[in-house]
């Protein structure tokens, strides 16, 4: 099942959460229900150089969710936490 970050954005809290594209990845970091922050990494299925729409409407597929991550929940205290792990594990 595929998704875009315009429905990522849609899917997110506005006051705590966010949705930012970092080359071929897509992070999305929300508020957990339990307390403390998710983060969520989205690699994309379509190249928005070669579309004519948006890169906001190009399809995305889940990589990985950190609450699945070692079969064990990880909620960071902070968004920007959530943030960081995104772009510490997944960029180069």
């Amino acid at each position: 099942m595929f998704t875009t970050m315009e429905k990522l954005s849609e899917k997110v809290t506005c006051s705590y959460g966010s949705v930012v594209q970092f080359g071929d990845y897509v992070f999305a970091v929300d508020i957990h229900w339990q307390g403390g922050f998710t983060a969520e990494i989205y690699e994309f299925v379509d190249d928005p150089n070669e579309l004519e729409f948006g890169v906001i409407e190009c399809r995305l597929n889940l990589y990985e969710k950190t609450e699945s991550r070692n079969k064990q929940k990880r909620i960071f205290r902070q968004p920007s936490q959530g943030a960081a792990f995104a772009y510490k594990n997944y960029t180069i």
